[in-house]
């Protein structure tokens, strides 16, 4: 019973020092941020640089998880703020769309632009891995369409887009992939799917509004929402 009163009070004694040294001008801000691959790799990071530019007496954690880790390190008091690709049900949580997303199916050079979703069961395919946010929101799609994860050929399953890009620039195959991960790459083909519409997602911006936040991580929310993007 005392336990969530006393990391309560750990963090207001926390939140006081920092205001304290702000005060005194001996503040550096320290924020925690947690965030899905994506946003963590792709998103995030321009917008930290631009942060502790302005804001040089402050630090930054940023750390890469899946989507339920990120979720349950908000939940846990580990981090200051979340980005995931899913809507989070927590009644504490202050959940903001913040970014859109569009998920292309992606092939090696020898496979044809144009294809059917059948054709999709018929060539070796690359899945991410069981806790990937983009995996599980692209098997929900699919099943709208009637194909089965279980229905694909897949030969491989690995844990980051690059190692996606990297098997498809040496084998013929298929896989999908962020927007924010394609943007800059000319070594594989965006697929496009006959009468399949655009699967399009949305990022989530996250965090404890019942927990003290620290000056820094105020201003750096502050920041991260005024460059909301709503489509892509």
């Amino acid at each position: 019973m005392l336990y969530p009163y006393a990391k309560k009070i750990l963090e207001v004694k926390l939140l006081a020092l920092e205001e304290i040294k702000l005060i005194t001008g001996s503040y550096r801000g320290h924020i925690r941020v947690g965030a899905s691959s994506i946003p963590g790799t792709y998103i995030l990071p321009p917008l930290i640089a631009s942060y502790l530019v302005k804001n040089p007496n402050s630090s930054i954690e940023l750390i890469v998880e899946d989507s339920m880790k990120v979720v349950r390190m908000v939940e846990d008091g580990c981090i200051d703020v979340g980005v995931v690709g899913f809507r989070c049900s927590n009644p504490d949580f202050e959940t903001v769309e913040i970014w859109k997303d569009v998920v292309h199916f992606i092939g090696s050079r020898n496979i044809d632009r144009n294809l059917s979703i059948e054709d999709l069961t018929k060539y070796p395919f690359i899945l991410r891995e069981d806790s990937s946010g983009t995996r599980q929101f692209v098997e929900n799609v699919l099943k709208k369409y009637g194909v089965d994860f279980k229905d694909l050929n897949v030969v491989a399953i690995v844990n980051s887009n690059d190692a996606i890009l990297s098997l498809l620039k040496e084998m013929d195959g298929v896989s999908f992939m962020s927007y924010y991960a394609l943007k800059s790459r000319r070594d594989v083909k965006i697929l496009s799917l006959r009468d399949v519409e655009p699967i399009s997602r949305s990022f989530y911006l996250l965090y404890d509004r019942h927990r003290p936040q620290s000056s820094a991580t105020k201003l750096f929310l502050d920041m991260v929402l005024s460059q909301r993007v709503v489509q892509v």
